[in-house]
């Protein structure tokens, strides 16, 4: 009957079907997952913190170099101290010191010799984490309170970020509600650490890229736009480096966007010296707190042995590069929570066949040059991660989450003008409403699967 289509899925816009699920499954993680367990959580809690008290660097007591932490992330730490379950199954959170955890409240600022720099990255990622710090101190919240709530001003940010990214690109929004849901980059989203600022920002930046370059009829860029293009690069290249090759993105709009050549690349050109500059300015300022290599040091040393950093890099990318890009549907935690191959496998599979069918809707055109530049800006920020994260001395190599950002650009290749124009005729309309509801009810047996697994990974779960 026609008045049942399908629940009336095709109503279903794809930023209100992100929203929907991401605001259910990410509120839901952000209690569910112990303290400390996504990726270096604990280390943001703490430089947000001190960011909080205006400690922008490690301080020096009694000529002692140190941190200041406040007094509760100790008394946490004895009860979800990351070290007790990352990387060991069969360890388990005892709910009940969870429930116990409610009469911690102790703010006040403990002096830490100095081990290393928590989380050195500059203060504009940490904003929500700040906030929710501050409120929940003159508040007078339960630690445990003000850690779920800066978890949740993450996820709220984040959230609004990739809603307006999904609502203003022209290709493949469905593929963009499926990188968004992969359940690693919720599991993040719905954490204390930075990855969202920079995931968040990112994915619009490229977003707003994608509006202009691949319009089917160029229209001049609006003022305000052409500011956000400006300024995001600073969320995302200023505090990871390996992203600033996505500053030349813009070369893809036409000129015409621009009103002219020489505004274009006068933009860029400003774009990429300026991040470049802002990255340089904080990277020399943190470096005399560091206690390992920073990318000066690491390209010394790859400029004295590079056929030893390149046989490494070669190794590390063929045994973790592909593979942890490919297994980021299907790992949580300290990348110690597998999913399973259903997970995974849907996931890819809706990627590529959503980012195939095009924008559904909306046609867009993307030109092989186009392609082919895009293609070549993820080899670079490939070749930085590399660079950036791996080590013939310390053996560090990549993690799928780390291309998470880049997920955009790189399946945007997938995109077929021809199958797009097949997807938005008239015959091709019921597959539209097929591929809502595919993906919508697929990602959330997706993420249903793994609050399972979450649960089943940090709770004893009784008969």
């Amino acid at each position: 009957m026609p008045g049942y289509k399908l629940i009336s899925i095709s109503g279903l816009s794809p930023e209100k079907v992100f929203l929907a699920l991401v605001l259910f499954f990410g509120v839901l993680w952000t209690f569910i997952v112990p303290p400390f367990q996504a990726p270096d959580e604990v280390a943001h809690i703490r430089r947000a913190a001190a960011l909080s008290e205006g400690l922008f660097y490690p301080v020096v007591r009694g000529g002692v170099r140190g941190n200041e932490t406040p007094a509760f992330v100790y008394e946490l730490a004895q009860r979800f101290g990351s070290d007790a379950i990352r990387f060991k199954p069969h360890e388990k959170q005892d709910i009940s010191a969870v429930i116990s955890s409610a009469g911690i409240k102790d703010y006040d600022l403990r002096f830490t010799p100095y081990k290393e720099f928590w989380a050195p990255y500059p203060p504009s990622l940490f904003i929500p984490q700040i906030f929710a710090y501050s409120l929940s101190r003159m508040a007078g919240l339960p630690a445990i309170l003000c850690i779920w709530l800066m978890r949740l001003f993450n996820l709220f940010l984040w959230t609004a970020l990739v809603y307006f990214s999904i609502k203003l690109s022209p290709v493949a929004k469905w593929g963009m509600v499926v990188l968004a849901l992969l359940p690693m980059g919720v599991f993040e989203a719905a954490s204390a650490a930075v990855d969202p600022s920079v995931n968040g920002t990112a994915f619009l930046y490229t977003a707003l890229v994608f509006r202009y370059a691949f319009a089917e009829k160029p229209e001049r860029i609006p003022a305000w736009t052409v500011l956000l293009l400006f300024l995001l690069p600073f969320f995302f290249c200023v505090g990871k480096v390996v992203y600033l090759p996505l500053t030349l993105l813009p070369l893809t709009i036409p000129r015409k966007c621009f009103e002219g050549g020489g505004k274009k690349y006068a933009f860029v050109a400003t774009s990429l010296t300026l991040c470049a500059l802002a990255t340089y300015l904080w990277q020399a300022s943190i470096a005399p707190f560091l206690l390992w290599d920073g990318p000066g040091e690491k390209f010394g040393n790859l400029l004295a042995h590079p056929v030893k950093w390149l046989y490494y890099g070669l190794y590390c990318f063929r045994t973790q590069g592909m593979y942890s890009q490919l297994y980021v549907p299907g790992v949580l935690g300290w990348d110690d929570t597998a999913l399973g191959r259903a997970p995974r496998y849907i996931s890819l599979f809706l990627i590529f066949a959503a980012f195939i069918t095009g924008a559904g809707g909306k046609r867009a055109y993307i030109s092989l040059w186009q392609k082919v530049f895009i293609f070549s800006l993820f080899g670079a920020c490939t070749l930085l991660l590399l660079f950036a994260l791996t080590s013939p001395e310390t053996g560090n190599g990549l993690q799928g989450r780390y291309f998470i950002p880049l997920g955009p650009i790189l399946f945007s290749l997938l995109y077929s003008r021809r199958i797009n124009a097949m997807m938005t005729s008239n015959k091709g309309k019921n597959l539209l409403v097929y591929r809502r509801a595919a993906v919508s009810f697929s990602m959330m047996a997706v993420l249903i699967i793994a609050t399972w697994k979450i649960i089943a990974r940090y709770y004893v779960i009784s008969a």
